[in-house]
């Protein structure tokens, strides 16, 4: 399996970008069918670890995603996208245009809490998301979701299950995210959002962890240790973008309840501030309740700076889970349409039982896209 999945991938890498445009499939039963790609592969690099680490660097594929989508019949549309990397279904959805903003869709997609999550994975701002994000944000679940959107407001409901891949997030429950931006002039925008998920842990299992900025490492510098009596987890943020022409001010908080059966309930927090600048003054465009890049086109290159601060807290209830604080600086090169390079950072200052465990990180990662 893993020789067909590593000539599979070796494929995709030799398709020329040229080609790589959003490539149209056709048509069919009145669907107009369109192919996309996402390759990442990343390097990372561990400073000041533990004299006994066994590991002193990651290398490998981080996505592999193919993604087909469909427009059609009528207001109809679909998606279904697989990671061939890591073996994982990711949207896997049918949706319904009600016209006038508003969309009625059903299967597997990203739920709508976390900034950092519900973005476009191609169009990151950092290599790794924040380590709230990571830890707290639903990501994607099985469900059915309304969304409508207006000028300058949206809201997104959503009943959800469990993620169709197997192994993956159980439980029931909803999500719900509420945008507004008051302030929406021209090369001006002022982001406010509130958003909540809460969902049944069947089992009783839950796990919140924390890597040191890499998605690679197999090592959680903070980890709450596995709950045996969760029996419902309660997620909320809140959130804050300003956009003004070239630069980008992004903040978040969020905050995860675990409610317990035989121990007092448990409480994680975190939250960061980041900055990103277009060196070039390409401007930001914000649309649906979200922050949207500047696409760089063939005929020149993109080039971003940026950087973030950050905390997590996993301490609570006599559960010493650890705490942890990073700072991280990183710069993006989008060279042409389809290519992207990034380079990213981080100092990790971290406590765990009175430990510490301080990182220092830098990531490299190397992206197609079409």
């Amino acid at each position: 399996m893993t020789q067909r999945r590593n000539a599979l991938l070796l494929t995709l890498f030799l398709v020329p970008a040229s080609q790589c445009a959003g490539l149209e499939l056709g048509t069919f039963a009145g669907s107009t069918v369109e192919w996309e790609g996402l390759l990442q592969a990343d390097r990372y690099g561990y400073h000041d670890v533990r004299p006994d680490a066994a590991r002193r660097a990651d290398t490998g594929m981080r996505r592999a995603e193919q993604n087909l989508i469909g427009t059609g019949p009528g207001r109809a549309f679909w998606e279904i996208a697989y990671d061939v990397h890591l073996e994982r279904w990711l949207n896997v959805q049918l949706g319904l245009d009600l016209g006038k903003g508003r969309r009625l869709r059903a299967g597997q997609f990203k739920q709508p809490l976390g900034l950092e999550e519900v973005a476009s994975t191609r169009h990151a701002d950092f290599i790794a998301k924040a380590a709230v994000s990571n830890a707290l944000a639903p990501g994607r679940r099985a469900g059915v979701n309304y969304t409508q959107a207006g000028e300058g407001w949206s809201v997104s409901v959503s009943a959800i299950d469990r993620s169709i891949n197997a192994g993956g997030a159980q439980g029931t429950g909803y999500a719900v995210r509420a945008t507004w931006a008051p302030v929406r002039t021209s090369g001006r925008t002022l982001h406010l959002g509130l958003a909540q998920v809460s969902h049944t842990v069947p089992g009783g299992g839950q796990r919140l962890a924390a890597r040191p900025q890499s998605d690679l490492s197999n090592e959680r510098i903070i980890d709450s240790g596995r709950f045996t009596d969760a029996h419902r987890l309660d997620t909320s943020s809140a959130e804050a973008v300003w956009l003004a022409g070239p630069l980008k001010l992004q903040a978040e908080y969020l905050q995860g309840t675990i409610e317990r059966t035989a121990a007092p309930d448990y409480t994680a927090r975190g939250g960061y501030l980041s900055a990103v600048w277009n060196l070039g003054g390409e401007a930001w465009s914000y649309r649906d309740g979200l922050p949207r890049a500047a696409s760089p086109t063939s005929a020149h290159s993109l080039w971003q700076l940026a950087a973030r601060i950050e905390t997590l807290d996993l301490d609570d209830a006599g559960i010493e889970g650890g705490h942890m604080d990073t700072i991280t600086l990183g710069v993006n090169w989008y060279c042409g349409e389809h290519l992207r390079l990034s380079l990213n950072g981080s100092g990790v200052d971290s406590h765990r039982r009175g430990a510490p465990a301080d990182r220092e990180v830098v990531g490299l990662r190397a992206q197609m896209h079409w």
